[in-house]
Parts: C-alpha cells; structure tokens; sequence
C-alpha cells in the first residue's frame, strides 16, 4: 500500500509461515464408521491422501452418520479440513454436523455444534476450533447430508505453525 514501507523478503516469508495451517501425517491415523458403506468406498478412503477416493455411507442408512477418528497420538490442533466427494454431484455433502473430540476414545466433549459447510463447493472446506484443541480421537456426527447421504473424500486435521514446528522438533529427536 502506498506509505507502507515494504517489508524484507525474509520477514514476508516467515510471516506467511507463521499464519499457515499445517496439516499432520495421517500415517498413524485410523478412522472407522460401523454402518454400511456404498458400492465398497470405505471409512478409511478419508485418510488416503487422494481426493478421488472416498467414503459413503450406504444409500439406505439415515442420519447421524458417526465417524470415529483415531490419530494415533495426540496432537494440538487448530481445526480441520473436509474435501467432499468430487463428483459433478453434492450428494453426500455435509450441511449439518458435530464435532466431539477426546482424549482417551471414550469420553468425548463437543466443540462444535450445528456447524454447516454451506455454501454448497466442490472444494475443500476449513474448518477452525473455538480454541485450540489437544486430542487423540475425534468424533463426526453427520446430521443432514445432501440427498439424505452422507460423504466425504478427505480429512485434514490442522496445526498452525507452533504446533507443527514442535511436532518436527519432537520427531526429529529420535
């Protein structure tokens, strides 16, 4: 802007990974969902790095669809991101959902309710925590979906930059 001094490449860059979210290694991560699955795309879809893939829950079953996240350990975590299925179709997209997370897979805390990726994209949608949230398993109760179905190609969980600069730290120790 004009009467702005400009900043210093370097500053600009470590400014920009200050403000980014990271997303963590899914490589430990399990996800299930205990009801029938449509045409073979299972639970675990999700976490397979490719948004061609995906999961979805068998035309039949009614809401909620639950899906259970286990990362593999606990992380400190800024949100999520939910890639829909990429079809030329929003079947499936969420437009009503609840997030719990816990710390042991058994007792879980709702940290967002009544929560919508509305308006309706084939791209990916972010999703940030009231506060920053330190858990194991999540929880995702998909209560509308568009067509009455419920679907997803992937999830991230996300860290800023602290967070996944400790994480590296930590990993690279050993």
């Amino acid at each position: 802007k004009e009467g702005e001094e400009a900043k210093p490449y370097d500053t600009f860059i470590k400014e920009m990974k200050e403000s980014k979210l990271y997303p963590i290694k899914k490589g430990g991560a399990f996800i299930t969902y205990d009801g029938d699955i449509w045409q073979g795309h299972n639970a675990i879809d999700i976490i397979d790095d490719s948004p061609q893939s995906y999961w979805q829950a068998e035309t039949y079953m009614k809401a909620p669809y639950v899906l259970d996240v286990d990362l593999g350990a606990p992380y400190e975590l800024s949100g999520f991101s939910y890639c829909p299925r990429q079809t030329d179709r929003y079947d499936g997209f969420w437009e009503n959902f609840n997030v719990y997370k816990s710390s042991d897979g058994k007792n879980y805390e709702l940290i967002l309710e009544n929560q919508s990726f509305l308006p309706k994209t084939l791209s990916t949608c972010t999703m940030l925590f009231p506060e920053k949230t330190n858990a194991q398993f999540f929880k995702f109760e998909i209560l509308t979906g568009t067509g009455n179905l419920a679907s997803c190609a992937e999830l991230d969980f996300l860290q800023d930059y602290a967070a996944y600069q400790k994480r590296l730290e930590e990993e690279n120790r050993f």
